[in-house]
């Protein structure tokens, strides 16, 4: 139960009024059985009949009387409550995203309890023993025990030990495998000693900087104070921003408070979690996508209880009922991740300063490479701007070097010959590499050589990816695949050019130039399941892997102290999509896996292959001057009347049947034209998207941009229905309406 919410009301409530997860946006009453009187109140979570379905809802009223002759009656009372300040969340976020209160209200609260039966907790901690002799003894009576040699090396690298509890859900080795590494003598189980964060901190953090000392006393300041305050910490990449969240957040539980701690991906958890929990021990939930039912539940209702005072997790996690909650940090907070992209479509980073405001907070957004609104916002006054302008320990910034492909021979098509020597020598040298491309597979179509034709995905619009691994050809939007043909399907030529690359075609080409050399790929093919990003990120920190190839997960938030060398293939890729942010984008996340290069110490270098070096933001990435290349961003932002200027509203309409949705958009972005105010608002489109037909549902595209109301919005969505309700075939248009999108696709 949360800390200062009295959930007993004055009298027993008989009727309820409960939200339920469907796109209705309309209150169900429903009688409150005797046998659940006076455990039912405003944010509790009931199980309740609609036809012939059970629904988890939200109950947002009582009552002791009903507005209707007849009502149906709760069937229980479930796990998870909403206290006040979400349930006004749910309220708003239902309000300015454009879903009914349910579907808000559903991705607030916690999974429902599964069939599976709970298993007890391992307690304690795994520590390697000394009479297991050195690793290297293990490695060779273990030959044939692969999954017990997997743990003996992770706990190694991971400092000789993991709570048992870490090493069985989040690592996913079962509990016979730890079973037996004890009963050979190479483990050894013991309680865990909880150190307290406010004396680990001191021992394991460095000192701060000047910069770092002046951030975190602003911050502390304000978590003192009260009320709520943004921050927008700006720190180059390697310049601390880490050390001033923990000590952040250590500030936040010593004031009897709580923290949450946002990150934009669950491959960003592996490092994140390890510093955390061996700074916070215990008192730590992390939360992320690939916990099962019970294990969230199980989560939430430590959080609940205080168990876990601070918080850590990608976007879901800004739900989390924290007690007495006095500080959200959100790092990264450029990223798109941060966006829904099913209903409820909200961005954690507007909702973590909407949750601050409704809670009196202190909200921490950083970043080394700030979003153009965030920036607008500091520029504005209206978050309190920090800046850690240099690296730790005075490093110097990465030397970023541009290799133009249209002048320099390439080999095998997308390696410069500076990349390839500067690869040999940090391989030489013992040191690492990551090479950056953000498209995975092995070729991005497959085409015949006489007659052109294109193997292509039979429900979208888009050419089939070639998987090597497999032989498949995949598309990347409706999950769609089929063997990859040996011969033209049209004229029957076996002359068939695998076009363009992704990681795997990478792979593959550097292990022919360097045969031998350890090379890890992370991408989306390789990281699935629960421990799949930990699994290469461990491999990759131990040093014995030279090379990691990686898509936008190793761009962000990584510490890997040997990495001297970031090669990256095609920078221009993102130049080239229909998106206001194509620039901004790009610069980000170049700037930031430019940023993973050199952090220790060493000299970097970054090698950036593109076709297009004359672009501006070629220019401001090699002065690594994010500053400058914001006032430009700006500048046409603002002549445009795009964000942060303005608000946008991407309108998507889909069918199958193509002649209605015409239909129905010409008619619909008609009639809004008249809802939304003019000269305050455009509406441009309808049009296709770049992408016109997925999963064999035909797109049509509106952008409204400017300065609307809720009741504009709300006109609009109810317009939708009245012209679906009466158009012939409308009801099989949908629409996904989407606020401040960060796709466009």
């Amino acid at each position: 139960m949360q800390a200062g919410v009295i959930r007993s009301p004055t009298r027993a409530a008989t009727f309820v009024k409960v939200a339920l997860p469907i796109p209705v946006d309309t209150l169900f009453t429903y009688e409150v059985p005797q046998e659940f009187a006076g455990s039912v109140f405003v944010g509790s979570r009931v199980e309740v009949p609609l036809g012939k379905r059970v629904l988890s809802g939200l109950v947002l009223g009582v009552s002791d009387k009903s507005d209707f002759p007849k009502t149906r009656a709760i069937q229980s009372v479930a796990d998870g409550y909403l206290n006040p300040s979400l349930v006004e969340l749910a309220k708003w976020i239902a309000s300015y995203y454009g879903c009914s209160l349910g579907e808000s209200a559903h991705a607030l609260l916690p999974p429902r309890a599964g069939p599976s039966k709970a298993r007890s907790r391992f307690e304690g901690v795994a520590r390697l023993t000394r009479s297991g002799g050195a690793l290297e003894e293990a490695e060779r009576s273990l030959t044939r025990a692969n999954r017990q040699l997997a743990l003996l090396r992770a706990l190694n690298i991971a400092g000789g030990g993991a709570p048992l509890d870490v090493i069985v859900s989040e690592w996913g080795y079962p509990r016979t495998v730890l079973k037996n590494l004890v009963e050979k003598g190479f483990v050894l189980l013991e309680p865990e000693k909880v150190i307290s964060p406010l004396e680990s901190i001191e021992r394991e953090v460095k000192r701060l900087n000047a910069s770092q000392k002046k951030a975190l006393e602003s911050v502390e300041k304000s978590i003192a104070a009260g009320g709520f305050s943004p921050f927008l910490l700006h720190g180059v990449t390697g310049s601390g921003k880490t050390e001033v969240y923990l000590r952040a957040a250590r500030y936040a539980l010593s004031q009897n408070g709580g923290c949450i701690v946002l990150v934009p991906e669950i491959g960003l958890l592996p490092q994140a979690t390890t510093r955390y929990r061996r700074l916070f021990g215990k008192g730590i939930a992390i939360i992320h996508s690939r916990l099962n039912r019970a294990e969230r539940l199980r989560m939430w209702k430590q959080i609940e209880d205080g168990k876990c005072r601070l918080v850590l997790g990608p976007r879901s996690a800004i739900f989390s009922p924290v007690k007495n909650l006095k500080l959200i940090i959100v790092d990264e907070e450029q990223d798109d991740s941060y966006k829904q992209e099913d209903k409820p479509r909200y961005h954690a980073r507007s909702v973590a300063l909407m949750r601050g405001k409704y809670e009196n907070l202190t909200v921490l957004l950083g970043s080394a490479t700030p979003s153009a609104e965030s920036l607008h916002q500091a520029d504005s006054g209206r978050y309190e701007y920090l800046v850690l302008p240099e690296r730790v320990g005075g490093t110097e910034m990465p030397r970023i070097h541009l290799i133009d492909m249209r002048e320099e021979p390439a080999r095998s098509g997308f390696f410069s010959k500076v990349l390839i020597e500067r690869l040999e020598a940090s391989i030489s040298a013992g040191q690492q590499s990551i090479i950056f491309l953000n498209k995975r597979g092995h070729a991005r179509f497959v085409q015949c050589g006489a007659c052109g034709w294109v193997a292509r995905c039979r429900n979208c619009d888009i050419s089939l990816t070639y998987h090597r691994i497999g032989r498949r050809l995949l598309c990347h939007f409706c999950g769609y695949d089929e063997a990859a043909p040996s011969r033209c399907r049209v004229c029957g030529e076996r002359r068939l050019f695998f076009s363009g690359v992704g990681t795997q075609r990478v792979e593959l080409e550097l292990q022919g130039l360097f045969p031998g050399v350890g090379i890890l790929r992370m991408d989306a093919d390789t990281t699935g399941g629960k421990r799949g990003h930990r699994k290469i990120l461990e491999a990759f920190s131990t040093g014995r892997y030279p090379v990691l190839i990686g898509t936008q997960m190793v761009t962000k938030g990584h510490h890997f102290p040997g990495v001297s060398l970031v090669g990256v293939l095609h920078a221009e890729e993102g130049l080239n999509f229909p998106d206001f942010r194509s620039a901004e984008k790009t610069f980000q996340i170049l700037a930031q896996v430019s940023g993973r290069a050199g952090r220790e110490g060493r000299g970097g270098n970054v090698i950036v292959q593109t076709f297009m070096p004359e672009h501006h933001v070629f220019k401001f990435l090699q002065a690594h001057d994010y500053a400058g290349f914001m006032r430009e961003e700006l500048k046409v932002r603002k002549l445009l009347k795009y964000p942060p200027f303005s608000r946008i509203i991407l309108a998507s309409l889909s069918s199958a049947n193509q002649r209605a949705l015409k239909r129905v958009v010409s008619k619909w972005t008609r009639d809004i034209r008249e809802v939304f105010p003019r000269g305050k608002a455009d509406i441009l489109g309808p049009s296709p998207p770049v992408i016109a037909r997925v999963k064999n549902r035909y797109r049509e595209q509106v952008l409204i941009k400017g300065r609307f109301s809720s009741e504009n919005k709300q006109a609009a969505l109810t317009a939708f229905e009245r012209i679906t309700a009466r158009e012939e075939g409308g009801r099989s248009v949908e629409l996904r309406w989407d606020i401040d999108p960060e796709s466009f696709y």
